[in-house]
């Protein structure tokens, strides 16, 4: 991986540790029950809930769900400082105008930059809800990646294949 890009990563991780708070309350905010559930959806009808993470800049959105999977609601995590995501800055990405798309070792750079700064942002958030009351949940809370595979049981603190 070029220097240029593991200097990013050490921002991302900078930049990360500072929002640390900010996710903390986010998340106790759900703890507590602001869930952004429709105003026709009773609490009653929620089983789990489900923090997608858009990878389009890292932003973060809330959506309780039933049995069904239907959405009952929806509530964006740091919307008003992060509305683009918490990762959409040019100084916390790489500048893709340095990079040769035909040439396999800068697209390798671009896979390796991208995994390790999704492992940073996972540690990042695992930590944050570590550090709330999460035990007061009682019902499952997930955290997904947008059109991908990988889910995160935050409650039972582990990978798992389906929700």
């Amino acid at each position: 991986m070029r220097q240029a890009t593991k200097n990013i990563l050490s921002k991302t991780e900078e930049h990360l540790d500072r929002l640390s708070n900010q996710l903390i309350d986010e998340l106790t905010k759900i703890i507590e029950g602001d869930w952004g559930l429709s105003k026709s959806t009773n609490i009653s009808k929620v089983d789990l809930l489900d923090i997608e993470v858009f990878i389009d800049g890292y932003r973060l959105a809330l959506y309780p769900m039933d049995s069904s999977s239907n959405q009952l609601g929806y509530r964006s995590l740091l919307k008003e400082e992060y509305s683009n995501g918490l990762l959409n800055d040019e100084e916390l990405n790489p500048n893709l105008d340095q990079y040769d798309f035909q040439n396999e070792e800068d697209n390798q750079d671009l896979d390796e930059f991208e995994k390790a700064q999704r492992e940073i942002f996972i540690k990042w958030f695992i930590s944050c809800w570590n550090k709330t009351d999460n035990r007061k949940m009682t019902i499952p809370i997930y955290l997904t990646f947008h059109d991908a595979d990988d889910t995160f049981d935050l409650k039972a603190n582990k990978w798992v294949k389906e929700k």
